[in-house]
């Protein structure tokens, strides 16, 4: 049912990120999908973070309190209108780059 598959070694790109630089260059392509399915928290997060709709496959009994971030219908209900699910974080990143700020103020 998908027209294009293209997987990303994010682990990779974390472990050579540097901090200050941006978005990795392997990972800019996830700027342009219509939508992520995870099975990683983690990975779903950052993708909620740089504005994808984003669904948590798997979520148990484990990941439930984390999987309330991502508001998640039934599968079939997220891709029929993943656009519906994609996270606002903006005011999360707003308070972290505050944050950021006063630590760096402080020397």
């Amino acid at each position: 049912p998908f027209a294009r598959v293209t997987v990303l070694d994010s682990a990779r790109a974390s472990l050579d990120w540097v901090p200050g630089e941006g978005l990795p260059a392997e990972l800019k392509p996830l700027r342009t999908v219509n939508f992520g399915l995870s099975s990683s928290y983690h990975t779903a997060l950052m993708m909620t973070f740089l504005g994808v709709p984003t669904y948590l496959m798997g979520a148990n009994a484990y990941f439930s309190q984390k999987a309330q971030l991502f508001q998640l219908p039934p599968i079939e209900q997220f891709l029929a209108d993943p656009d519906a699910y994609r996270v606002d974080v903006s005011a999360e990143v707003a308070t972290r780059q505050a944050w950021i700020e006063e630590l760096n103020a402080r020397g």
